[in-house]
């Protein structure tokens, strides 16, 4: 499932997922697969909890650090959700 423009509040996001992301200093936008999952407790934190999937919600909070197949990581703010 490719994550994109007119995502539902009800969606979620789950390991092996496909998904865009922009660099965190802009760049273009890549398509990547989700390798890992943390959910935060705060906004643009880097540390917290693994699990297997995360509702949009908490994407749109940016409560959401992943882990790209690129071998890199990004904030949830950086997913492309439209």
């Amino acid at each position: 499932m490719l994550y994109d423009v007119g995502m539902s509040n009800n969606s979620i996001i789950k390991i092996g997922d496909t998904v865009k992301y922009r660099g965190l200093f802009g760049g273009p936008i890549k398509e990547v697969k989700v390798e890992g999952l943390t959910l935060t407790q705060y906004p643009n934190d880097k540390y917290g909890t693994d699990v297997s999937a995360v509702g949009i919600e908490s994407v749109m909070a940016n409560k959401v650090m992943f882990s790209l197949d690129d071998g890199k990581w990004c904030y949830a703010k950086q997913i492309v959700i439209g």
